[in-house]
């Protein structure tokens, strides 16, 4: 068998398992969050930033552990010019992120 064909046929039975095994299950806490943070991105476009900021404080209260509202926000605080909390902010993002 061309190994094209099979490498195509390897790809699409293991696209088939994980769809029969499904997604796994987010934690209501982390996709509440994770709904918030798609909010404050989409308003950190319109250069909202006390509300980028107050949207990832939500999303940061619900699930501490989460980067991306630490980095939100922090950007959002950054362009506010209150570097301090920007720095603060994204640190605590990247450490958060070294877990994964």
């Amino acid at each position: 068998m061309h190994t094209a064909l099979r490498l195509g046929l390897m790809f699409g039975l293991v696209a088939v398992l994980f769809a029969c095994a499904g997604a796994p299950e987010i934690p209501s806490e982390r996709a509440a969050a994770l709904n918030l943070c798609k909010e404050a991105y989409n308003v950190y476009w319109g250069r909202d930033w006390d509300k980028v900021a107050e949207l990832s404080t939500k999303a940061i209260k619900l699930d501490p552990a989460f980067a991306w509202p630490y980095s939100l926000r922090g950007m959002a605080y950054s362009h506010k010019e209150q570097y301090k909390l920007a720095v603060e902010d994204l640190s605590i993002a990247i450490d958060l992120r070294r877990g994964y």
